[in-house]
């Protein structure tokens, strides 16, 4: 299995970090580093026991008993067994209660399929040092699925053929299959790693990337990376067996399964958060707690996870990544102080103080969090922000939260931190939020609509710390803060409208169609569905919709989101794969006093005709804002508000045809995307290194019928077949 790496290990010097089967949670500081992952389906609430017996066990709480136990089934192989079955290596008999690190709960709810890698959820943290090169040699194991995997946040510069997207720089890998990627670590900072086939993200296929420079690998600093967002009960492959995008919903009313009828959706600031789920839970680093809506003191047992940090830290980082399927998440402290965000989406900005900090999905924050020496301990609350469910106001919900523990220990050492498994009882009490009893305005990070009595401070406040901008420096790229001057005027504009008037989830009116195959020999392929030149005006359709810059061109993307319906209103968080752009202007929707939307912003009007496929803009108050823009931050996913917009710049340097799109998982897979063509008619790239022997996928058409040679009247068939004949005539 190692050999094939073998020749070029005399070269570089390599280290395996993970082999299949192994927890991959350590840095890796040399030239390439190797990790082997095994993808492969579990199901929650099940204990996988090391031992005599090595199987998977499902596991339920009895709340009479207090403990754990094994149901009692007629069939299979759990037939007869009993929770005292159970025994070690050793030969006696193992309690689950003292094997927590054994048990698979996610929030509670048994059978949830779940998609782990090296039977982890979520999958294995990667720490490498800038300028490493990783190896990722991935085996399908989930018989059914194909699997692609995309590093978010990294800029893949000359590496298109690595990025993951299914379909467009790579076939999906076959179940039973192996691939490997070459990613470089290029650009330091939060990022993570996802599927990009489909909707498995639904199930748990990601987890955290994080790239340190030097001098963060010399500090001693206490660093956690946490993946957060919502978890439903329903997998991925009954989502889309619902058919969601075609079919009359269900009409199941909250924490339920599949698809959520509209009067249980969620809203927050008269605004749709959900679009096609309903409330189940919040997972921080895949373990939650599932609370029941009719009755929130109430929870299912789970296992949950508490950090342990060194006894005189008085500071801790946390590096936070929105890893959801649908909704916003937001993050406060319980002891009612406040936290401090260092960066987004990998790069450094000015420090803000805050209360409340909001992230859109796919959207990275790093967070300082102060500490009082005289504190043990201190929580922070993660939640999903909805204040009511359907139309009316009054129709008050439980928002989905998980409660957070980091705690002093004097056995652990300076900068590091250990986890520790507890079991969360249905009845564990709920804690109290000193914020609520605050009489200060809360401060609210990366907020996302004013709020009354609350100080609001946008993504468009924040600032570009400039004394890291050293950061950007040996990445290769011409993609950078000076190259990129808000006063330049662009060579090309791009406009990204979406809403979900035309097509359904759409943009600029268009439901995205992906190829039959990857761009091996470019964009005027077969395997495409063009668009016409009437779906492109505004007619709607369905179609593969690429746009295109050169290399060298200064790119305006306007990102807007108007609807023409209320009800339809909500938020998009769009990323793009292969760059960062730099944030040159904002527009906010018109609010009232308590935070409620009362008009569209002004300086955009929808154009053409009811159904609103495009936008246009008031040049002037765009280019005002951008004349006032000063260290501009960047950024590779960013909250595009309800009614409103975002105008950001790029220089366009990385050849490639990169996805842009919604990240928020019903819109995406509903056909929120498109792509942006980089040509390089230069050197011709990405197609002048395309790898030699990369898999190949498509339509296959039959020239003609397949030849059938007759059958040789010589056989021994044919002479059977007459002789038999022939015996029956004399019969007769």
């Amino acid at each position: 299995m190692r050999i094939k790496f073998l020749l070029f290990a005399y070269f570089v010097r390599a280290e395996l970090i993970c082999d299949y089967g192994e927890n991959c949670d350590r840095l890796c500081e040399a030239d390439v580093c190797d990790y082997f992952w095994n993808i492969e389906y579990r199901y929650s609430n099940s204990w996988q026991t090391n031992g005599p017996w090595w199987r998977s066990f499902p596991l339920f709480f009895n709340e009479t008993a207090d403990q754990l136990e094994i149901p009692e089934l007629k069939t299979g192989y759990t037939q007869g067994v009993t929770i005292d079955s159970i025994v070690g290596e050793d030969g006696e008999r193992k309690r689950p209660e003292d094997n927590l690190d054994e048990l698979f709960f996610i929030d509670g709810h048994p059978n949830r399929r779940v998609i782990t890698v090296n039977g982890q959820f979520p999958g294995p943290k990667i720490h490498v040092k800038k300028g490493s090169t990783m190896r990722i040699t991935i085996k399908n194991q989930l018989q059914y699925e194909g699997v692609n995997i995309h590093w978010h946040g990294l800029h893949m510069i000359d590496n298109f053929w690595n990025d993951g997207a299914m379909f467009v720089s790579q076939c999906p890998i076959p179940a039973n299959t192996e691939f490997t990627y070459i990613v470089r670590a290029d650009n330091s900072g939060t990022h993570w790693w996802h599927s990009h086939a489909g909707t498995q993200r639904l199930d748990g296929l990601f987890g955290p990337l994080i790239v340190l420079e030097p001098e963060e690998i010399e500090q001693k600093v206490t660093t956690i990376p946490l993946t957060i967002g919502d978890w439903y009960q329903t997998d991925s492959i009954s989502f889309i067996a619902n058919d969601p995008f075609r079919l009359r919903m269900n009409e199941y009313p909250g924490n339920g399964p599949i698809t959520c009828a509209t009067p249980y959706r969620s809203f927050f600031g008269g605004m749709k958060v959900t679009g096609l789920f309903c409330l189940d839970s919040f997972v921080v680093n895949g373990r939650g707690q599932f609370r029941f809506q009719e009755d929130t003191s109430k929870g299912m047992f789970s296992i949950g996870e508490r950090y342990l940090i060194p006894e005189d830290a008085d500071f801790i980082k946390l590096k936070v990544i929105n890893t959801g399927f649908e909704m916003l998440s937001a993050v406060t402290r319980l002891d009612g102080e406040t936290f401090n965000v260092t960066a987004t989406d990998g790069r450094d900005i000015v420090l803000e103080e805050g209360d409340v900090l909001f992230l859109g999905v796919g959207e990275t924050y790093d967070l300082h969090i102060p500490l009082s020496l005289s504190e043990d301990s201190f929580f922070l609350r993660f939640w999903l922000p909805v204040d009511h469910i359907g139309q009316e106001e009054d129709n008050l919900v439980h928002e989905p939260y998980l409660d957070i523990e980091f705690k002093r220990s004097e056995t652990i050492p300076e900068g590091d931190f250990q986890t520790e498994l507890f079991m969360r009882k249905p009845d564990d009490a709920v804690k109290e939020n000193l914020h609520s009893n605050s009489a200060d305005a809360p401060i609210w990070l990366n907020c996302p609509f004013p709020e009354k009595d609350v100080v609001c401070r946008t993504i468009s406040d924040f600032k570009r710390l400039l004394p890291s901008d050293y950061k950007f420096k040996g990445e290769k790229t011409i993609n950078l803060p000076e190259n990129v001057s808000p006063t330049d005027e662009p060579d090309v504009i791009i406009n990204f409208h979406v809403n979900f008037m035309t097509a359904g989830s759409s943009v600029n009116g268009i439901h995205f169609k992906y190829p039959s195959a990857p761009f091996f020999n470019g964009t005027d392929v077969d395997s495409i569905t063009r668009c016409t030149k009437e779906e492109l005006e505004g007619a709607g359709g369905v179609c593969t919709q690429i746009m295109s810059a050169k290399v060298g061109d200064l790119v305006e993307l306007r990102l807007s989101n108007l609807e023409k319906r209320d009800d339809l209103r909500t938020f998009h968080s769009v990323h793009m794969h292969g760059y960062e752009f730099f944030l040159m202007a904002t527009g906010y929707a018109e609010y009232d006093a308590n935070g409620t939307i009362t008009g569209d912003n002004p300086d955009i009007t929808c154009g053409g005709g009811d159904l609103c496929p495009f936008v246009t803009y008031d040049e002037q108050v765009l280019k005002k804002q951008r004349e006032e823009r000063g260290a501009f931050i960047a950024k590779n996913a960013i909250l595009v508000p309800p009614q409103g917009y975002a105008i950001v710049h790029f220089r366009a340097s990385n050849p490639g045809i990169w996805p842009i799109h919604c990240h928020q998982g019903a819109h995406l897979i509903g056909g929120m995307s498109a792509l942006i063509e980089i040509k390089d008619e230069t050197l011709n790239r990405p197609y002048s290194y395309l790898p030699e022997n990369f898999p190949r996928c498509g339509d296959f058409k039959p020239s003609g019928l397949p030849k059938i040679n007759p059958i040789d009247s010589g056989s021994p068939a044919i002479e059977i077949y007459s002789l038999l004949l022939v015996f029956l005539l004399l019969v007769q």
